[in-house]
């Protein structure tokens, strides 16, 4: 039997089950022949246990009686762990987006920048937002957003990276078209590996650019 209160680290809680077996086998040592020392129970710090269970689940279910629980000190309660249910624990349930809808929805964007960059990859976000990536790397987001001073909708073509972002009108159009020429000639097998837009993090370099259609 083996336990780790509430004042120690994370660190010394997830190492407890390698100190708990190294003292599972002392005690089966020095027994030999006079006890039988069936296994391990360990008890850990309340909600600390995540780690712990994972290695105990993959122990050798043959060599000893793994036993695992959660203690809470301020109520002096005791409660065993399942090792055995290693099942999602936290799991939540997200509408899933009408893809065919949200690529019609979002047609007009589409066919604006594959016009720039044909071949482009567009992936479905949200009912509300879809990504442009080129090459694995995302450059682009089409999404529907609020029109300034009314309650209308619009769509906006977010660019780049950081936190500023601006409406490419005329007269920034040739930006954009730079950033896109950039990713063509350089995200590729043979392109300058020194480049920013080669890695898969665009340099903070480039900034956000959007436009409203």
């Amino acid at each position: 039997m083996l336990g780790v209160n509430a004042q120690e680290t994370q660190a010394s809680i997830d190492a407890a089950l390698t100190f708990g077996i190294l003292w599972l086998d002392v005690c089966r040592t020095a027994q030999s022949g006079k006890v039988l020392v069936e296994g391990l129970k360990l008890f850990v710090p309340l909600g600390s246990s995540a780690l712990v269970r994972e290695r105990m689940a993959n122990l050798n279910l043959h060599a000893a009686k793994w036993s695992l629980f959660e203690l809470d000190e301020r109520h002096d309660a005791v409660v065993e762990i399942d090792c055995s249910d290693r099942g999602n624990v936290a799991t939540r349930l997200v509408h899933a987006p009408d893809e065919g809808a949200a690529l019609e929805r979002f047609a007009e964007s589409i066919g604006r920048i594959r016009r720039l960059l044909p071949h482009c990859e567009v992936g479905v976000l949200s009912a509300a937002e879809i990504a442009f990536r080129w090459r694995g790397l995302e450059f682009a987001r089409a999404r529907i957003g609020a029109e300034p001073g009314s309650f209308r909708s619009v769509q906006e073509v977010v660019f780049g990276v950081g936190a500023e972002e601006r409406v490419l009108e005329a007269c920034n159009e040739g930006a954009f078209s730079d950033l896109v020429n950039c990713l063509r000639d350089i995200r590729h097998p043979y392109g300058s590996r020194q480049h920013s837009l080669c890695g898969c993090i665009p340099s903070a370099g480039w900034n956000r650019w959007s436009w409203a259609t």
